[in-house]
């Protein structure tokens, strides 16, 4: 071993040994093992010499089909539940003969490490700079247990019962007791099934590779820098996991209910807090079902960026489009605020609900609708109220619907259908024009066009002949030509429509105009739903 005293180019000729008092010179071209007659080493400034340490306990193993975990200067292990969070301090202690000028750190693996799973504050960091000889330097990585909470085994089994509606609930037996909520129904009414998987195996190993940097002295001003990595090596463990979930719509139409289950896959008994104060707690393998009330809210789908022309030579980067159900489920992670903790180990986390997947129904009970509508029964406000409106058998029900448009485009071929029916709390609807009501004037308007900012008003009569508890289904509907590009081609483009049953999502700043075709049109209809629909209940005379 030898230290180089200066900066240059050394050349090593040949090594000299001391065996048993005897000297020996031996030069490299004259052992024949050794190709190369020399070699040259260049010596460049001295640099500041960092010992890392943390406060985690250090891994019992360091094995790993990474390459990159050869070069670790320290390596350590723990073991959090998911949603769990902790704080590792980590202590830089200069034991060269150069203060540190310069320290970055970065996540060498970002591809296998979730976002956010490791975070420190660079400008911590940066103010404990220089550190001089013997000095120490003390920085916090914040580590946090991410996952989906998902349960792949049990993800959507068809167990959710159908969504009811917040009319089914007031004509059911349950309506007894009258301080229930609709959510409240729709837990009781649903027992979630029993997972039998054995939870308590899934384990997942992350490993965060961190690469520290630094210099300093003479060595950084001709741009020389040391590097050193540190291993952590997460176990994460499962916390709660969601095994199924669904939307279903509120009292108001401003709001709906996020229903989720949950299992717990801990060996000890959690407390789960959600929702405005609400609480639970679940035993080891049970399973319970949650109602979030939250906001209805609507997600523009962003546009696609302008292609750009590539180079000659150059294959083109297309970018990928982010669908709406993920930027829904990011919102709903945004809103909702899950927390769980084991009082036993003391530890808690929360949990994210960001990879649930949405489907079309379930989004259409979050979006607001761009339909704004106003109903009076009998020239009373309809407000949503928990009891239907109470009439007479051969009593006039006087039902006077109102629509604004709140989009920027105009609609036209528009529609409005008011239809009374009634559930059999099977599926079934049956309607009923002549032997049980009967509708004075028409219950409907077709082919009307409806501009932005203003409003559609439509108004008509029933008399209900039989007793009974009877519901109206009043529908927006727009009829728009679609073309095809065979068909039109010099069309302009339309907004994109979703189908039926699903309101629309964005709108174009002008008003849409028909454009010129050749050939035959396909329509596409739009339909906007006045929720929940509007309860009756007829009484006899006596």
């Amino acid at each position: 071993m030898g230290t180089p005293k200066k900066m240059g180019t050394l050349k090593i000729t040949g090594y000299t040994t001391h065996v048993m008092g005897v000297k020996s010179n031996c030069r490299l071209p004259l052992i024949p093992s050794i190709k190369e007659p020399y070699y040259e080493v260049e010596v460049v400034p001295s640099l500041p010499r960092l010992k890392v340490t943390t406060s985690l306990p250090k891994a019992a193993s360091t094995l790993s089909l990474k390459p990159e975990t050869k070069k670790v200067s320290v390596a350590s292990s723990v073991s959090l539940l998911e949603g769990e969070s902790l704080s590792c301090q980590v202590t830089l202690s200069n034991t060269g003969k150069a203060p540190v000028e310069t320290a970055t750190l970065e996540l060498m693996n970002l591809d296998s490490v979730p976002k956010d799973c490791f975070t420190w504050s660079e400008e911590n960091i940066e103010t404990q700079l220089p550190l001089a000889t013997g000095g120490k330097l003390l920085f916090t990585i914040y580590i946090k247990a991410i996952g989906d909470f998902l349960l792949k085994s049990a993800i959507q089994n068809d167990e959710m019962p159908e969504t009811p509606t917040v009319s089914s609930y007031f004509n059911s037996p349950a309506r007894s007791t009258p301080n229930r909520s609709v959510s409240t129904a729709f837990i009781e009414a649903s027992k979630p099934s029993r997972i039998q998987d054995k939870v308590d195996s899934i384990v997942k190993t992350i490993e965060g590779m961190l690469k520290l940097t630094y210099s300093g002295g003479e060595g950084l001003k001709d741009c020389y820098y040391r590097e050193t990595n540190i291993l952590i090596k997460l176990h994460k463990k499962p916390s709660l996991m969601i095994t199924n979930w669904t939307t279903i719509p509120a009292t108001s139409p401003q709001q709906f209910y996020l229903v989720l289950d949950f299992l717990n896959g801990t060996c000890n008994e959690v407390h789960v807090q959600y929702g405005s104060n609400q609480s639970m707690i679940l035993t080891h393998k049970q399973s319970k079902r949650i109602a979030i009330l939250l906001d209805r809210f609507t997600i523009t789908q962003p546009k696609p960026a302008s292609p750009v022309t590539p180079k000659p030579g150059c294959v083109p980067v297309l970018q990928e489009q982010v669908k709406l159900d993920v930027l829904y489920a990011q919102q709903l992670a945004m809103l909702t605020n899950i927390t769980w903790s084991i009082a036993a180990e003391k530890r808690s986390g929360t949990v994210s609900v960001e990879y649930i997947s949405l489907s079309d129904a379930m989004i259409d009970n979050i979006r607001l609708c761009p339909i704004q509508w106003s109903v009076t029964i009998n020239e009373m406000q309809h407000e949503h109220q928990e009891d239907p409106l109470k009439v007479k058998v051969g009593e006039i029900v006087d039902l006077r619907v109102n629509l604004t448009n709140n989009m920027e485009e105009l609609l036209d071929d528009l529609s409005i259908v008011v239809e009374p029916f009634q559930d059999q709390q099977n599926g079934v609807k049956l309607a009923h024009f002549d032997e049980h009501v009967a509708c004075m004037g028409c219950n409907k308007v077709i082919d009307e066009s409806l501009g932005a900012g203003l409003s559609l008003t439509h108004t008509c009569q029933y008399v209900f002949f039989q007793p009974g508890l009877f519901k109206f289904s009043m529908q927006c509907r727009e009829k728009r030509p679609r073309f095809s590009s065979k068909d039109s081609p010099e069309a302009t483009p339309q907004p994109e429509r979703l189908s039926l049953q699903m309101p629309r999502i964005s709108q174009p700043s002008k008003p849409v105009t028909t454009p010129k075709f050749k050939g035959k049109a396909q329509t596409s209809l739009t339909v906007w739903k006045y929720r929940p629909p509007i309860e009756v209940l007829v009484v006899g005379e006596g």
